[in-house]
């Protein structure tokens, strides 16, 4: 699929997701954003190398900012995209529309219950980035070791061959 193709397919989804929100009293918006390989937006969708439609769940009493976002999104790879992926990537996004339904649709506080799911996904993104930070410096650790390790054998090769 082209990156056009798989954004129509995309906000087909979101939008049938947004509107099972709208039954239970919850304000919904569908946002796509197109991002380069450093997740920088875009405003050029032909530059993309991720395309991601997203769900905003809010509810009187949510203040902004504070909303709760459900995505799926695409990589792009010379200008294609993986309908295999897509599609296995929908039925993920289709699995956290229901969670999140059925946990703000059981609260009489739709807002308390759209503030809960947004906080724990704050704290999930604040362990995905500890732990990014801590396999990179993992690597960082794991390659001056493996330098030094080149540097040693190097020399004890130069000192050999300098004494033979």
């Amino acid at each position: 699929m082209d990156i056009n193709q798989t954004t129509e397919r995309l906000g087909e989804v979101v939008k049938c997701a947004a509107a099972r929100f709208k039954d239970i009293g919850v304000t919904t918006s569908v946002e796509v954003a197109y991002m380069d390989s450093w997740m920088r937006t875009l405003d050029d969708p032909a530059k993309a190398k991720y395309v991601t439609v997203s769900l905003v769940l809010t509810a009187e009493g949510v203040t902004e900012g504070d909303e709760y976002c459900l995505s799926v999104g695409a990589r792009v790879s010379r200008k294609r995209i993986s309908e295999q992926i897509i599609e296995r990537d929908i039925a993920a996004f289709n699995s956290l529309v229901d969670e999140a339904y059925e946990r703000i649709s059981a609260k009489e506080d739709k807002s308390e219950a759209i503030n809960e799911l947004a906080n724990e996904a704050s704290e999930d993104f604040d362990k995905l980035v500890t732990n990014i930070k801590t396999a990179e410096k993992k690597q960082r650790i794991y390659s001056i070791v493996g330098v030094v390790a080149i540097l040693a054998v190097f020399a004890i090769f130069l000192v050999v061959s300098l004494n033979v």
